[in-house]
């Protein structure tokens, strides 16, 4: 016969009560004073040491006892003078300065003009324009290229010789390109080969022997 076997209900978990001790009522806790009324500093402060306070007042002392040394730089400025209706830019004189790195962007830019003898224009620097005037020729990177340097002029504030060197220059150009035009119309004409025409197939004509004798 089979056995039948009874599975006991299993046991609800008990929990442990935990019982805190009470405080007596003749038992005062201490008092804490604040912050501002201690005349002893925590322990949690600590103190600044001494000897990392030295060597950074040191460090802050010889950054400013001793700045970025300026050094003497020579920069070669083009004058250029363009249009906005596509005609080619027309190169004017050019000027050599001696600067220094510390020298400003704005400063660079009263120079030249004066050079140039033209109240107008704007700096540029590898043909783009340096857009801080404040900025340092250092900063900018001038020391690196000195010679990248272009004043940009609109045409209208062109001196007579620039004038007159645009009209020689493109006079010159005007005859070039005639004499080109006249050799090439001289020149004779390069004559192109006929191509060969389709020649029909050899007609095959059969003789007899009789022909032949």
């Amino acid at each position: 016969m089979a056995e039948w076997k009874l599975h006991s209900m299993p046991k609800k978990p008990t929990r442990r009560r935990i019982v805190c001790p009470t405080r007596s009522e003749d038992v005062s806790l201490p008092k804490l004073e604040p912050r501002s009324e201690r005349s002893e500093p925590s322990p949690l402060c600590t103190e600044p040491s001494p000897v990392r306070d030295t060597v950074r007042g040191r460090a802050v002392e010889k950054a400013r006892s001793s700045p970025t040394a300026a050094a003497p730089l020579t920069v070669t400025v083009r004058a250029m003078y363009f249009s906005n209706d596509g005609t080619q830019a027309d190169t004017g004189s050019q000027v050599t300065l001696q600067v220094w790195t510390s020298s400003t962007v704005e400063e660079l830019l009263g120079s030249v003009r004066d050079a140039v003898g033209c109240s107008k224009g704007r700096l540029l620097f590898r043909m783009r324009p340096l857009p801080d005037p404040s900025a340092t020729l250092e900063m900018c990177g001038v020391h690196r290229d000195p010679s990248a340097l272009h004043l940009l002029i609109s045409r209208r504030f062109r001196p007579q010789e620039v004038i007159e060197k645009a009209q020689a220059e493109a006079a010159e150009l005007q005859v070039a390109m005639t004499m080109a035009a006249a050799e090439a119309a001289a020149r004779p004409k390069k004559r192109r080969n006929p191509q060969p025409s389709q020649q029909s197939p050899r007609e095959v004509v059969e003789v007899s022997p009789e022909e032949l004798s």
